[in-house]
């Protein structure tokens, strides 16, 4: 407990010099279910969570904090294991202003990565985006191993004997027996010190011992018979309608309009060719928007029909009621020149006031 504690300690400290940082704290594992008293009882004193608060400021550099907390993290590498993720506020604040994103939908792993870097790399040269990212961080290095299944059983050696000897010796611990006492059950793990040891090296360098129908053995090197590739796969898969997708997020400036910059990223992305098997679309705050501006606009058709078809009911005649909506586009007249005035552009605020005026303007014609 005393070094989890002098950890997130000295962590805290270095989170503190960031600016925009309103609040760090930290609890143990058990914490939160504590809170809620779903908490079995027992609580890892070697593991706790780390939470920041960001000041009005630091909500508008979200993403920016998220990056140097997570180079901060990487000094601590020899103290602890830490992995950065955004909190529960950070995903409320993307809800309702995520900016701008992407979804690369396919089925291949590496060529929705790619899809999504080049996709990133062409947001980012437009004018007025702060920050993108193509999922990196939700990636993780691999090493892969394509066999030669020819080669292998010329010999003797099929894709799962390959497997399965290359995973039991990088097995690292196994649970041999569980002890069950009156206190709780205990496992008893064996660690193979050599399976902490061995390195990427040591799989390059890997032999095979093959038994020959002679009573013979052959040694068969891994190389021989496969080729090692150093790649990255997404650490968690998401998927939309069954398909795959990984999201390409990008901010905006804070005084730049997401409307228009969402218009000049979609005129980047015209010409862009995904390859076979690979699409995207477009997601995010700017659609949100115009789907609700969209639906407002609808509303606001409706409630003219609506006041229309009231006035008729009360002045039993069709054509006064008709005089009276003539005077309903002297509100909009008013309301876009005071949006010209201010230089302020359509919004689902903006699109509400207009749904009002219908009503007033109304009571000012009859």
């Amino acid at each position: 407990l005393e070094d989890t504690a002098s950890l997130c300690n000295d962590f805290s400290e270095e989170i503190e010099k960031i600016e925009g940082i309103e609040t760090v704290g930290s609890m143990l594992s058990g914490g939160i279910t504590s809170v809620f008293g779903m908490s079995g009882g027992n609580t890892d004193v070697t593991a706790a969570t780390v939470y920041v608060i960001l000041n009005s400021e630091g909500e508008k550099n979200a993403f920016e904090i998220t990056e140097r907390i997570s180079d901060i993290a990487k000094g601590f590498e020899e103290r602890a294991d830490i992995s950065v993720t955004g909190g529960m506020m950070d995903s409320m604040s993307m809800l309702t202003g995520s900016g701008i994103t992407v979804n690369v939908y396919g089925e291949d792993l590496e060529d929705i990565a790619k899809t999504a870097s080049e996709i990133a790399e062409t947001i980012g040269k437009v004018d007025g985006i702060s920050y993108v990212s193509a999922g990196e961080e939700k990636t993780e290095p691999t090493i892969n191993i394509s066999v030669d299944k020819d080669a292998a059983m010329k010999k003797g050696l099929t894709v799962a004997q390959i497997f399965q000897e290359i995973a039991t010796e990088l097995t690292k611990s196994a649970t041999v027996v569980t002890i069950e006492t009156e206190n709780g059950d205990y496992d008893v793990i064996v660690i193979s010190e050599k399976a902490n040891n061995f390195t990427l090296e040591d799989i390059e360098n890997y032999v095979f011992e093959i038994e020959k129908p002679d009573g013979n053995t052959e040694e068969i090197k891994l190389l021989d018979i496969a080729e090692i590739i150093d790649g990255k796969t997404l650490s968690t898969i998401s998927r939309s309608a069954q398909r795959r997708y990984l999201s390409v997020s990008a901010g905006v400036e804070e005084d730049r309009n997401i409307t228009i910059v969402s218009a000049k990223v979609q005129e980047a992305l015209a010409g862009y060719k995904a390859p076979d098997g690979i699409s995207f679309e477009f997601s995010g705050e700017n659609e949100s928007i115009m789907e609700a501006i969209w639906e407002l606009v609808k509303m606001l058709g409706i409630g003219i029909i609506l006041v229309y078809l009231i006035m008729v009911a009360q002045f039993q005649s069709l054509r006064s009621p008709f005089i009276v909506m003539f005077t309903v586009p002297l509100a909009f007249t008013g309301a876009f020149l005071a949006l010209i005035v201010w230089g302020l552009e359509i919004s689902v605020i903006a699109m509400i006031g207009l749904v009002m005026l219908v009503g007033i303007i109304v009571n000012n014609g009859i």
